[in-house]
């Protein structure tokens, strides 16, 4: 039985062999489906990359500082009536 670590290397390659394939213009329809299925195994299209989820990990506290809230500061009152220092 063969490990994980050689049947990730033999698909990878597989992948690349493809892919040069593709790029050459030099590939056939099975080839093809073969090609979609392994960079789909590798979450490289855009269906695959949406059932990808990870966990944040947490954050450490420059990270903490950078995202909290900001406090909202008052803005003061604007009237539209003119201030007696400013009539001379």
């Amino acid at each position: 039985m063969k490990s994980a670590r050689a049947v990730g290397q033999f698909l990878v390659s597989m992948l690349v062999r493809l892919m040069a394939k593709e790029r050459a213009d030099s590939i056939n329809n099975n080839q093809r489906g073969q090609l979609i299925k392994l960079l789909g195994s590798f979450g490289m299209t855009p269906a695959d990359r949406s059932k990808i989820s990870i966990e944040s990990p947490p954050l450490n506290r420059p990270q903490r500082f950078l995202t909290r809230s900001k406090p909202i500061s008052a803005t003061p009152a604007v009237s539209d009536e003119r201030s007696d220092a400013s009539v001379q």
